[in-house]
């Protein structure tokens, strides 16, 4: 689906729903530093012309705060055994490329979606479109950001 634009990382989150609308999460992800994910379809980080490099020197980091707000409960109300919930969310933070030691502010805007299996475990899918500043590439294209997409699905403990 992307043959040059694959990574592979670890992603953190913690948050906290302050109402059934409203949450506030941040995140931590580190991507294309660990060496056991390595793959040959990351061709998107810089620097560009040297093929490994990013890898070598740790890959990339960002840490973001999202501000979360559940679409089903702002429109159908709280239901406990509602089976699929979807939010969506801006954010804000930075990003750090340790590949050519720059770093950027970051904004993106995601979809989220949770599904109820049982009472105690869920599963989590969530898509984000982030854009950083051209110094994240350690180039000065043309373009203002740089844009990535990262999808996350992880099976959860439901407390």
């Amino acid at each position: 689906m992307f043959p040059n634009g694959k990574s592979f990382g670890l992603n953190v989150a913690m948050g906290k729903w302050i109402t059934p609308v409203l949450g506030l999460r941040g995140r931590v992800n580190w991507e294309n530093g660990i060496k056991l994910l390595k793959n040959g379809h990351d061709n998107w980080l810089a620097p560009f012309d040297q093929p490994g490099k990013n890898m070598d020197k740790g890959g990339y980091l960002t840490v973001v705060g999202d501000i979360q707000i559940d679409l089903h409960n702002l429109i159908w109300g709280y239901r406990e055994d509602r089976l699929w919930n979807m939010q969506v969310y801006p954010r804000a933070g930075g990003a750090y490329n340790f590949g050519v030691s720059k770093g950027t502010p970051l904004v993106g805007v995601g979809i989220g979606n949770t599904f109820k299996l049982n009472d105690q475990l869920g599963l989590y899918f969530d898509v984000a479109y982030n854009m950083v500043s051209s110094g994240f590439v350690g180039t000065h294209w043309s373009l203002p950001d740089v844009g990535m997409m990262l999808p996350v699905l992880i099976l959860h403990r439901r407390t």
